[in-house]
């Protein structure tokens, strides 16, 4: 059954129905076959509570027999598989067929919790420009739990966009042990990286207004490329860095190059720009 909740793809689909939704709301993925006896049960199972929960939760339905890769990929080794998905991440599983009662508690521990929806809405608000109210929802997240991994990575990118380097620097240092390898904390390293950048400036004004004045000014240039990752304006921090390479491959020890590299792994391989910048990037090195 195919519905607002309920989807069947195939790998091709499987990024943007599964691993992107995934940051949206936890993704149930459902690894079956035709000739499996216990998915024909646990299929309608999970449908039917995907319709219950409207929305709380997505169900995505992989064939595992015409989609082999993708189940060795997510180490199915015995249908029916289920993997929960959140924020593209695999964070529970189970193998074989469960009554709907303990399907309902394995969804339950997935849902986000009040606290988690305080974060979103920080996000949400972050991404808005409305600085203050992030602040808010986030003091009142960590008052409570203040060992909240997610309030706290955003607390270090909320930091860095009021240009506190070392505040965001300290914000991660203390982030419990188990987020160490979170690919956000990874991106946050970077982004702290070139906010130390951006500081070597006044301001973003007068870093601008000194490359305007001597567009050769590869430190007016590189703080500007800087501030522009730092407002998440992508684009225009991959030309200033991608500029500085052509202008002089030696400018603090191949900082452009450096910066592009950083760039990319903090953005990753999925984001629209990198495949772009990294053949821009090539035809300028060879």
């Amino acid at each position: 059954m195919a519905s607002q909740w309920v989807t069947n793809v195939d790998a091709d689909q499987f990024d943007a129905e599964a691993l992107q939704r995934s940051h949206e709301l936890p993704v149930l993925v459902d690894f079956w076959a035709t000739w499996c006896g216990p998915c024909q049960a646990l299929g309608p199972a999970l449908e039917r509570v995907a319709e219950e929960y409207a929305g709380r939760f997505l169900l995505v339905k992989v064939d595992a027999d015409r989609n082999q890769d993708l189940a060795r990929t997510y180490g199915v080794r015995g249908i029916p598989a289920v993997k929960a998905l959140v924020d593209g991440e695999i964070v529970d599983e189970f193998t074989g067929a469960l009554p709907e009662p303990q399907i309902r508690e394995f969804v339950d521990r997935l849902l986000p919790s009040e606290s988690d929806k305080a974060v979103a809405r920080a996000r949400q608000a972050l991404a808005d420009g409305a600085i203050e109210q992030a602040a808010t929802e986030l003091g009142q997240v960590l008052a409570e739990d203040p060992g909240h991994g997610r309030a706290l990575m955003l607390l270090a990118r909320l930091r860095l966009r009021q240009n506190r380097a070392d505040d965001a620097a300290e914000v991660i240092r203390n982030l419990p042990a188990r987020f160490e390898g979170d690919p956000e904390v990874a991106g946050l390293r970077s982004r702290i990286e070139f906010a130390r950048i951006a500081e070597e400036a006044e301001s973003e004004e007068a870093a601008q207004s000194a490359l305007e004045e001597d567009p050769d000014d590869l430190d007016a240039r590189y703080r500007v490329a800087a501030y522009r990752v730092l407002a998440e304006d992508h684009e225009a921090a991959f030309e200033h860095l991608l500029e500085i390479v052509r202008r002089d491959r030696g400018f603090r020890d191949d900082a452009g190059r450096k910066g592009l590299l950083a760039l990319f792994e903090l953005l990753g391989n999925r984001h629209p720009l990198v495949s772009d910048y990294r053949k821009r990037l090539s035809r300028e090195l060879f």
